[in-house]
């Protein structure tokens, strides 16, 4: 076993009373013997020599070696001739703590946001912290004030002018510990400033609005589509800022095109407002080429966010904002409060990173390994799992996989985890619902173990079959589920979900039919072209129909005025599965109607069902705690 590496002027605190009855030496046993029980001194740790002891308790030498020959004599302490006295090997102590003092792991770890640290650029770091160590003038050691160092400001304007295309001034740079604290930082500038509300991708980092809410500011999501963030839906936030990332969207993969960039930046313009450029991924790339960071197109409305934890690891706590001028004194303000500014040798060993082209480097040997363990995911999912749909896979260092609507998300990351393989969900990222997915980061897992993990992935899906996913308790909806169900006329839509607003389907969606012939749940949310409301869709299919490729489709759909007949067209063209029903549902109620009850509106179903073309929803008589449930006039009862 190693020792404990002591000195012998270690100190120890024990507290002696001058005053008391109660003899010196063995008020110094008392203090020892409990420090060895309760763990402060664990075995083998090295005490003071006697004399060093006497001098720094102030008493006597005669006292510490009384009080040392007692507890040698009960077994707690040992000593050597002419060595040191130690806590004896078989001393009492208490039990330790198992408190978190390490990650929890995982034998194959999926897990989104983490790098191979295992390839942290050690030999370049350690030359780079030596040469700081060296030459560093003394006044770097004193507090540096919010802002960071100037060394790796002018480094990182230098660094992210080239590679991102930014126009940044080292004078517009403040280093912060990490992206999350860096949102943090601008936020609160933000509020401080008058701003309320910030626009999120849907789906997003969910610690995004946490650190948003917690800043006292309110958060409005805006969906994505396959290029990203949805510009075009921003004039209806009233949003003070947004916060996207334009580079490689997370979770979904996207990259915001030159026309929505062209487009963000002129609604920040119009507006005032001000455009949170998180750019995460931007160094990973693949299948495309680089596009540089939006801060190049409008300095003045964009803060810049980036960090060092996915391109060298996130234990270096390393970020840095380029925000506009104007902002630049409240973020440092903002940080001066916070922690009176980051370490200064990380940020001077980073800037001799940077100045010497070390990162340049790593990158560029990390490339093709996290290229190539990206391969062999891909390659494994369409062997082991053909089912599941990879997106986004393009950049970045992890995959989204969609998959069948009726797997259960959840239950798979939580067996998962059970056999030791971690995983990161989509809907957890959701704000408002949507078909499941699973996020996999391959760029903590070694290539050889993929197809391994995968193929045990492949036995967990096996094992959880095709449960539908339960639809979650406590999420507010802006989309309505309907049923999807084999075999059964009768449907349930709509059970206990409330309007919230005029032109908004939402409120809370507590339960979802099952019967025994296997229910799918899929949310549907379709824009309304004339602005009465929306369109809600349930449809009845056979299991193995591929649902997904079809629901894409209806992103567009019938205008109010359009005859059923056309649908009925429309529907064989999209539904060419075994589909048994199909069903769109639009509101037609007037805003009165629109803000009450769902009873109380006026719905019409357009379709096709035992030879009726046209019907209009009547409302079920109400059951105890069975709010809006709704069924056709002639339909049966439900079936038990």
């Amino acid at each position: 076993m190693a020792k404990t590496k002591t000195s012998s002027s270690l100190e120890l605190l024990v507290a002696l009373d001058r005053d008391s009855s109660d003899p010196l030496h063995r008020q110094l046993e008392r203090g020892l013997r409990s420090a060895i029980r309760e763990g402060r001194l664990v075995q083998d740790a090295s005490l003071p020599s006697t004399r060093a002891l006497a001098a720094q308790l102030g008493v006597s030498r005669g006292i510490v070696v009384e009080a040392y020959e007692q507890l040698v004599a009960e077994g707690y302490l040992a000593t050597r001739p002419g060595g040191a006295t130690r806590v004896a090997r078989s001393a009492a102590a208490a039990p330790v703590r198992r408190t978190a003092l390490t990650p929890s792991t995982f034998e194959h770890d999926f897990r989104s946001g983490r790098p191979d640290v295992s390839e942290f650029p050690r030999a370049a770091w350690l030359r780079s912290m030596r040469h700081v160590l060296a030459t560093a003038p003394s006044d770097r050691l004193t507090y540096l004030g919010g802002r960071g160092v100037p060394e790796l400001r002018t480094a990182l304007a230098s660094y992210l002018n080239r590679v991102r295309g930014t126009a940044a001034d080292p004078a517009d740079i403040v280093i912060c510990s990490g992206f999350v604290q860096g949102l943090s930082l601008i936020v609160r500038a933000l509020g401080a400033g008058g701003a309320r509300r910030v626009a999120v991708e849907d789906p997003s980092d969910p610690e995004y609005r946490t650190t948003i809410h917690a800043a006292g500011l309110e958060s409005v999501a805006i969906p994505v589509d396959e290029a990203g963030l949805r510009v075009d839906l921003l004039e209806l936030t009233a949003a003070d800022a947004v916060l996207v990332t334009a580079a490689h969207q997370y979770p979904t993969g996207g990259v915001l095109p030159p026309e929505r960039r062209a487009a963000l930046v002129a609604w920040a313009a119009r507006h005032g407002a001000t455009i949170i450029e998180d750019d995460y991924d931007a160094e990973f790339r693949y299948d495309r080429e680089p596009i540089g960071a939006i801060q190049g197109l409008r300095p003045d409305r964009v803060v810049y966010t980036g960090s060092a934890s996915k391109i060298l690891a996130p234990g270096l706590r390393l970020g840095w904002l380029v925000a506009p001028p104007d902002l630049v004194e409240p973020l440092t303000a903002t940080k001066q409060a916070a922690d009176n500014g980051s370490p200064a040798f990380d940020q001077l060993a980073f800037a001799d990173i940077l100045e010497r082209g070390e990162l340049d480097h790593h990158l560029r040997r990390m490339r093709p390994i996290y290229r190539s363990r990206r391969d062999a995911l891909l390659a494994s999912l369409a062997r082991r799992l053909p089912s599941f749909r990879p997106a986004g896979a393009s950049a970045g260092l992890h995959v989204l996989a969609l998959l069948p609507v009726e797997l259960d998300e959840a239950a798979i990351v939580e067996r998962a985890a059970e056999v030791g393989i971690g995983l990161s969900g989509l809907s957890p990222r959701r704000i408002a619902p949507g078909p499941p997915g699973l996020i996999f980061g391959y760029g903590a897992i070694a290539e050889s173990a993929i197809d391994g993990a995968v193929e045990r992935l492949a036995e967990v899906v096996s094992a959880v079959g095709g449960r539908p996913m339960a639809a979650p308790a406590d999420r507010p909806i802006v989309a309505v589920y309907g049923t999807l169900r084999r075999g059964q006329r009768n449907h349930v839509l709509l059970r206990n979900a409330d309007f919230l607003g005029i032109g908004l389907i939402g409120g809370q969606l507590r339960e979802m039919p099952v019967s025994s012939a296997r229910a799918y749940a899929y949310p549907a949310l379709v824009d309304d072209p004339d602005g009465a409301g929306r369109v809600v869709v349930e449809l009845y299919r056979l299991p193995d129909a591929a649902l997904l490729d079809r629901l894409d489709e209806l992103e567009t759909f019938l205008p109010a005025d359009e005859a059923s007949s056309e649908y009925v067209r429309r529907e064989v063209d999209i539904f060419d599965g075994p589909v048994s029903r199909a069903w769109v549902y639009r509101y037609r109620g007037d805003a009165e109607a629109m803000a009450g009850s769902i009873p109380n509106g006026d719905w019409v179903a357009f379709g096709r069902r035992a030879g009726r073309r046209r019907g209009v929803l009547q409302p079920k008589p109400a059951e105890p705690g069975d709010r809006g449930a709704m069924t056709h006039a002639d339909d049966p009862p439900p079936a038990d």
